[in-house]
């Protein structure tokens, strides 16, 4: 594989090809799928107030992310701790009802 930047894996993460393919060289593959997050990417969803509103009253927790939330499910994947770990997708959303 060519040498490429996490940025220009991520599309590729999810495939589980991809998984196997890395596997026999004890490369770990997998992807986070956040729910809303309070990033400039996402920033049409929550900068008006009452869209935000709206968003908030369909999670569990009852807030939007930020990027730090997603922090500690990074660190674990990039862990030994998730060492028989490969091929996964680990929702970080809020408690949203996801179907990936």
């Amino acid at each position: 594989m060519p040498n490429k930047g996490v940025h220009q894996l991520l599309p590729d993460m999810a495939d589980i090809d991809r998984a196997l393919d890395l596997a026999e060289a004890g490369i770990r593959v997998n992807a986070i799928a956040p729910g809303i997050v309070r990033t400039r990417f996402a920033s049409m969803l929550w900068k008006d107030e009452s869209s935000a509103t709206a968003l908030k009253s369909g999670l569990m927790l009852g807030r939007l992310g930020d990027p730090v939330d997603m922090a500690g499910t990074v660190a674990f994947m990039c862990s030994d701790d998730s060492r028989h770990m490969t091929g996964e997708c680990i929702v970080v959303s809020g408690g949203t009802f996801s179907h990936l």
